[in-house]
């Protein structure tokens, strides 16, 4: 059986301004498969948990009004 990837970590080296960050932010969401880019500023655990239920919830809403819709 082979493990799952949930998600990924990313470590940087220095800390960045917010505002020097966004060409980071936006070369990480446009790799396949990322659902959302988000500055560490809590715990990871639940940063991950919200973005996973929030994205569960959207794609029900989606197959409710669109049955054919695939995520």
């Amino acid at each position: 059986m082979t493990a799952r990837h949930k998600g990924y970590l990313v470590v940087l080296k220095d800390d960045i301004r917010e505002d020097d960050a966004q060409n980071t932010l936006i070369a990480l969401s446009m790799i396949e498969g990322v659902i959302k880019v988000e500055p560490v500023e809590n715990d990871i655990k639940h940063q991950l948990a919200f973005i996973k239920a929030r994205r569960e919830l959207g794609d029900g809403l989606w197959k409710v009004l669109y049955p054919e819709y695939k995520s």
